[in-house]
């Protein structure tokens, strides 16, 4: 059964590289419910990019933001690959993960826990210098450096598919859905087909 979700869940889902993404972490502001707009209006300006679209996660204490160039298109579910690095380490609390691709590495670094960083360097940057600059940056007096080979083999959860789903929709439907998802008896990948529906449809009409 859960092979049959996680291959449903990323039929629906498309991870966005991180080189694709600038990413941008703030304490969480005390607003009851979050959504695309207003996370725009207050965050939009810290983008290098002109135009630019996001995607966000809310969890206790912060707010995570990745900016993308292009405006992302309706029908799909969309994942920072940031975000799939850190959650699948998050237990280690102290750790830098590296994934390397064939221009560039990408370093996340997750403090208490929490992601604190993500950072793009060229091939040519001296790996192990730069992590005890970040080591230093970031006070991490003890932590664990780990390697991906592909984000092919990191999991997706369908809870956080849902979450990131939720977060593409606009303010009314988003915050209706929002409850509905919390209080609902059904199944997580039905709400998730529905979801991805209604999402489909509103940018249709």
């Amino acid at each position: 059964m859960d092979r049959v979700i996680d291959k449903i869940t990323r039929r629906f889902t498309e991870i966005v590289p991180t080189e694709q993404t600038f990413f941008l972490c703030v304490d969480k502001p005390g607003i009851k419910n979050f959504n695309k707009k207003l996370i725009m209006l207050n965050y939009s300006l810290l983008s290098p990019f002109i135009k630019t679209d996001l995607m966000f996660y809310v969890d206790k204490k912060k707010l995570y933001i990745w900016f993308v160039k292009e405006k992302l298109s309706a029908g799909k579910i969309y994942i920072p690959e940031g975000f799939l690095l850190f959650k699948s380490f998050k237990n280690a609390q102290n750790v830098i993960v590296i994934k390397e691709n064939n221009s560039n590495t990408t370093f996340i670094v997750i403090k208490n826990g929490m992601l604190a960083a993500q950072t793009i360097k060229n091939k040519e940057t001296d790996q192990d210098e730069f992590i005890e600059l970040l080591k230093k940056e970031h006070s991490l007096k003890e932590s664990e450096t780990v390697r991906v080979e592909s984000s092919k083999t990191l999991s997706i959860n369908i809870n956080d598919s849902i979450k990131f789903l939720l977060s593409q929709l606009e303010l009314d439907f988003s915050s209706i859905m929002q409850n509905v998802y919390e209080q609902s008896k059904l199944p997580v990948i039905t709400l998730l087909v529905i979801l991805n529906i209604a999402d489909f449809s509103y940018y249709i009409y």
